[in-house]
């Protein structure tokens, strides 16, 4: 899993980060929303000693689904803090995946939360009104490359 408290390189991130997507489009393309994505549903698995090989795996499919086409989603579900702010207004689609995988390349890249709160009520206020800023104090040591990768997920549609 990737929430053991290993901290991987940018490079190692983005290689990760790009076999999910690879599998979140295979997704779209077959019409299935996951709705769960975040580090614990993300495994590596080293296929070499050096660790420059892996196999990346998604699991927590218990929340994916296959709307009916064209149908927004309203079922609020996933995990506190990986949540898109426009799961919380119930009309979403697939791009709420995309969401939940920036707040996990964010975490993976500072190892914080871009907001966090300990009542997992209060996510639904807090990012509705919160808007990426590649300023913020955690994303020091990250390329400009990356600051645009994240700003770009983490859009927030609510608005």
């Amino acid at each position: 899993m990737l929430d053991e408290g290993v901290q991987l390189k940018e490079s190692q991130v983005s290689r990760i980060i790009y076999e999910v997507l690879s599998l979140l489009s295979y997704m779209r393309s077959q019409g299935i929303v996951h709705r769960h994505i975040r580090p614990a549903n993300i495994l590596v698995k080293s296929l070499n000693e050096e660790g420059s090989q892996w196999q990346v795996h998604v699991t927590g499919f218990e929340y994916a689904i296959r709307p009916e086409r064209c149908k927004k989603l309203t079922e609020i579900c996933g995990a506190p803090g990986f949540i898109a702010p426009e799961v919380y207004d119930q009309r979403y689609n697939h791009a709420c995946d995309i969401w939940s995988l920036g707040i996990t390349v964010y975490e993976l890249l500072t190892f914080e939360w871009p907001v966090y709160t300990d009542n997992d009520a209060e996510y639904e206020k807090l990012y509705k009104n919160w808007e990426f800023d590649t300023f913020d104090e955690n994303l020091k040591g990250i390329t400009p490359a990356a600051k645009t990768f994240l700003s770009n997920m983490l859009l927030n549609d609510s608005k």
